[in-house]
């Protein structure tokens, strides 16, 4: 009889806290609302779906996630002439560049990660962009055919 009662007190337990959990979870979609926001950055266009309570949370949101891509776009965006990242690809070699810490973080991670692949990853993709026609006003289908010309030589060298 005391396992039958232990027992029943188990599954009671169980059900109280799968009921909490349920009740938490329907809460915490209750009374949100479903924002978008949309913007330009990095070359490209993003959208983020998310809930918030109301519209102040909603601004928050907004203006954080706003001032997170404009900060990487202005370090790391190679379409911005302003941003670090271009600054410091248009230099001379051997000039000096004082480096923000997260740009020094990128630089040390890419040494690090083309140690590990013996090479085989390398930074210095930015003359293969230019051929491939990303920074210019080309059609895509230009650019898939000069694309796939290359790709061509390249095998006839294989």
């Amino acid at each position: 009889m005391a396992n039958v009662e232990a027992c029943t007190q188990k599954i009671l337990f169980v059900i109280v806290i799968i009921d909490s959990l349920c009740i938490c979870i329907l809460s915490f979609f209750y009374d949100k609302k479903l924002y978008t926001i949309y913007g330009n950055t990095m070359g490209t266009t993003f959208s983020i779906k998310y809930y918030a309570r109301n519209a102040h949370d909603n601004e928050d949101i907004s203006n954080n996630v706003n001032s997170i891509l404009r900060e990487v776009n202005s370090k790391f965006s190679t379409y911005d002439k302003e941003s670090e990242i271009s600054k410091f690809n248009a230099l001379k070699s051997n000039t000096p560049f004082k480096m923000s810490a997260d740009f020094k973080y990128l630089i040390n991670k890419s040494f690090s990660l083309n140690e590990l692949t013996d090479g085989r990853y390398d930074i210095t993709i930015d003359p293969l962009l230019k051929v491939w026609g990303f920074y210019s006003k080309q059609k895509k289908y230009q650019r898939k055919m000069k694309l796939k010309k290359q790709c061509n030589q390249l095998e006839s060298k294989d």
